[in-house]
């Protein structure tokens, strides 16, 4: 009786301690299934793409490249004089960047070391690559602006919006920046000090 009650005691302890390994075996699914369930699951992504990204305002500086004036600098600023008693000119050449969309303004940045009037003028062309150079041409001409009443503050006169109407990313512009120095309303009996042209731009984000 002591055997067989041992014997049933044993038995009794075998299958308590097989039992959780059933359960944990019944609750682990296949290799398989579990694979199956991780592919038919799908993937949730949050709501993205360009239709949720707006628009910025950025800005373009170039300086100038060639002139009819004469290179200077003003104390650590690069210049370009333009001469009080005759017509002078300055040149730039760039592309249009890739993330253009529309212009907002055109300006060229300038100091001089008087007060007074000054007249100047702006004008430009336009192409894509493999176009005629003048297929697209604009000009703003004989504005005048009253510089600041402190002599040497840095200032702006902001072309004509058609300056670069027809402007389109990847173009090369060519823009001129003149002043009529020998014009009656041309006041300011001083060098124009040209430091460059500030393009602002919306631009793809």
């Amino acid at each position: 009786m002591t055997n067989k009650s041992g014997l049933l005691v044993l038995g009794g302890l075998a299958a308590l301690l097989a039992a959780p390994r059933l359960l944990v075996a019944a609750k682990t699914p296949p290799a398989e299934e579990r694979e199956t369930e991780i592919i038919a699951t799908p993937l949730k992504l949050g709501v993205h793409g360009a239709a949720k990204h707006s628009n910025v305002t950025r800005e373009l500086f170039i300086e100038g490249q060639h002139t009819t004036g004469t290179p200077n600098s003003v104390n650590f600023y690069a210049v370009i004089l333009l001469a009080d008693a005759s017509t002078g000119s300055v040149y730039i050449t760039f592309k249009v960047p890739d993330d253009f969309v529309s212009l907002i303004s055109v300006k060229a940045v300038l100091m001089i070391n008087t007060t007074g009037d000054i007249v100047w003028g702006m004008g430009s062309n336009q192409v894509a690559e493999g176009e005629p150079w003048t297929t697209h041409s604009d000009t703003d001409y004989t504005n005048i602006a009253t510089v600041p009443a402190t002599a040497r503050d840095i200032f702006s006169v902001q072309g004509d919006a058609t300056i670069l109407a027809d402007a389109q990313k990847g173009d090369f512009v060519g823009i001129r920046f003149f002043r009529e120095g020998g014009h009656a309303s041309d006041t300011a009996a001083a060098d124009l000090e040209f430091l460059g042209i500030l393009l602002t731009y919306t631009a793809e984000q």
